[in-house]
């Protein structure tokens, strides 16, 4: 479902696999001060959760990498490299 073929990573992941606040996609991060944190959001290509809308609707702007929804294992690389770019 998210992308993961090689079947030792699958494993791997399975066993730390949790669920993720939907919060955390819905409401904005904000400094103590509430100021605004500005944000980017490093997609993999359309799967069953909308992520680019999620983030298009909270003005977030995206980056787009090939590889499944866990990016940290299908494309650590890509993923490494688009972070680096942030700096």
């Amino acid at each position: 479902v998210v992308g993961v073929n090689d079947a030792d990573d699958a494993a791997w992941l399975q066993q730390r696999l949790t669920d993720h606040p939907l919060r955390s996609f819905t409401d904005p991060t904000e400094l103590a001060d509430g100021e605004a944190i500005p944000t980017l959001a490093i997609l993999a290509p359309d799967g069953p959760v909308p992520f680019g809308r999620m983030a298009s609707d909270l003005g977030s702007p995206t980056v787009r990498l090939q590889g499944g929804h866990d990016l940290m294992v299908t494309s650590p690389e890509a993923l490494a490299a688009a972070l680096l770019e942030l700096t």
